[in-house]
């Protein structure tokens, strides 16, 4: 079994805790950043939460996003009638899942998984 312990890049960060029900105890077994998008368990785990304005770099810029009306379905549908393209609201969170991150929010992610067990892949 491998006892490495991974430590993310930045400072202050809160630990997160698993309580347990029977004993009440608490067993620590990650960090959080403090925006609460980065999360960096001991074994070098790492996962990102990202919102539209973690992918478009601001609010402003994923309301923009939204207006767009190229993206809104036709609007004489008839409820359950098939058509080719994805509602609105489906589509904008298809385009979020699978655009890359802004730069501000990947340039901290690379630095994680660099601290993480998974720098070699």
């Amino acid at each position: 079994m491998n006892n490495t312990r991974y430590h993310p890049p930045e400072y202050n960060l809160k630990r997160l805790e698993i309580r347990n029900p029977a004993t009440q105890g608490r067993r620590a077994w990650g960090y959080i950043s403090n925006d609460r998008k980065l999360i960096m368990s001991d074994d070098g785990d790492v996962w990102v939460r990202h919102s539209p304005e973690d992918v478009f770099g601001s609010k402003e810029a994923a309301r923009n996003f939204a207006k767009e009306q190229k993206f809104r379905p036709p609007p004489k549908i008839m409820p359950g009638s098939p058509y080719d393209i994805a509602p609105h609201a489906e589509h904008c969170c298809r385009v979020i899942a699978n655009k890359p991150l802004h730069n501000s929010l990947s340039s901290r992610l690379v630095r994680w998984m660099l601290n993480s067990r998974h720098k070699e892949e």
